[in-house]
């Protein structure tokens, strides 16, 4: 199965622009009149409050054994090299990073018990996975349920506090689940869902292996020298995440596939800028150093988020860069038939609009983080009804 599958090679996972937080609800800051918000002087805490109990874990049984320990009732059994402990018998506690699944068998997991482990992935986290409440038929909400819980997971290992130290161990336990999967073996509920979803829309490896590439880069840190070491970043954190759903929508064909690719580009980028405010404290930099260099911009005054001269210019060409990536990918929106046009319109309509607001704040977003309110879903779901599903970008 090795050789079958290849080694993986180096990329992550874009995170959902639509917004995190209900803005515009009640006891929501920064909710405009116009229909948009702005997180101010947070770091986006309001929206990553939302994790809390994420993972919740009461629908799968599981029986959890320390490495050094008896076995705990109602929890999942780790193998010794995991190193991680959760109970799992009850709705977790609220923490700061949200819960995640842990490696480890579970013994009898049925496919059932194990699409609903998935979906409350998909719905509960605070990163939600918007594609599940998009019109797809049920089959295609469980495929896609189950890659967002594999990637989720993945994702948290690679990103989390809770999981430093851990997360080339976890990461490589991951892989070898994920390897197993492949082989038609799974006991994990993310891997018994996932197996299915396989088995029903011939998923192949590489998309995840690409992910999981792309986490272990971000484990390692997160610098990019050149604009095309970030295209390369986005072209396996980001596009498999297309590629996968436009197969489970029964897409194949290159050109939409590469209208995806860029789609999904045009989101991390979007996603990067949107997140300044948040990933800077974090050291996350994500603008590449020769513009830094090119700008006369010193990372260090990036990093601590001061808008020296050359900043403005410097946002300015990601903005033009991830501009022009969005209008590559409109045709997606008018060819991806239904329901996959009526999904990507709003996907593509929400990403630029979030690149509008980041320009609109220009180096402000260095503390300030621009999210889309109530009032524009509405009105987009308005203006979606008013042209119909196969309505095309404007």
């Amino acid at each position: 199965m090795h050789d079958a599958v290849g080694p993986a090679r180096q990329v992550g996972f874009p995170r959902p622009i639509g917004p995190a937080v209900p803005v515009g609800s009640a006891g929501h800051p920064g909710n405009g009149g116009d229909g948009r918000a702005v997180d101010r002087g947070d770091g986006g805490r309001a929206a990553r409050n939302m994790r809390a109990g994420a993972g919740a874990m009461s629908a799968v049984p599981r029986t959890v054994v320390s490495s050094s320990g008896p076995a705990l009732r109602g929890s999942f059994s780790l193998p010794p090299s995991a190193g991680v402990l959760e109970r799992a018998d009850r709705t977790p506690p609220p923490t700061p990073w949200g819960r995640s699944p842990v490696l480890g068998p579970a013994p009898e997991i049925e496919a059932e018990a194990a699409r609903r482990y998935c979906a409350r992935l998909a719905t509960g986290h605070y990163e939600n996975f918007p594609v599940y409440a998009a019109p797809f038929s049920r089959a295609q909400r469980e495929a896609l349920a189950a890659v967002y819980a594999f990637a989720r997971t993945a994702d948290d290992f690679a990103d989390e506090p809770a999981f430093e130290g851990l997360r080339e161990r976890l990461l490589d336990g991951w892989e070898a689940e994920l390897r197993r999967c492949f082989a038609g073996e799974a006991e994990h509920p993310v891997f018994v869902a996932l197996r299915e979803a396989i088995a029903h829309f011939g998923y192949r490896p590489e998309p995840f292996l690409d992910l999981l590439s792309a986490f272990r880069q971000d484990a390692r840190g997160r610098r990019y020298g050149t604009f095309g070491e970030l295209l390369d970043y986005c072209a396996r954190s980001a596009n498999p995440v297309g590629r996968l759903v436009l197969q489970t929508l029964g897409i194949r064909d290159a050109r939409r596939i590469e209208w995806s690719d860029r789609l999904c580009t045009a989101l991390q980028l979007a996603n990067f800028w949107q997140d300044l405010s948040v990933d800077l404290p974090r050291d996350r930099l994500y603008l590449p150093l020769e513009d830094l260099a090119r700008y006369g911009v010193p990372a260090e005054a990036v990093l601590g988020r001061r808008a020296v001269p050359g900043v403005a210019e410097l946002l300015e060409l990601q903005f033009d860069r991830t501009a022009a990536l969005f209008a590559d990918a409109a045709p997606l929106v008018a060819y991806a038939g239904w329901p996959g046009s009526a999904y990507l319109a709003g996907v593509w309509l929400g990403g630029r609009a979030v690149l509008a607001l980041g320009r609109a704040l220009g180096p402000d977003l260095l503390h300030h983080r621009p999210t889309l309110g109530v009032r524009w879903w509405l009105r987009h779901a308005a203006e979606k009804r008013r042209r119909g599903p196969e309505a095309r970008p404007s």
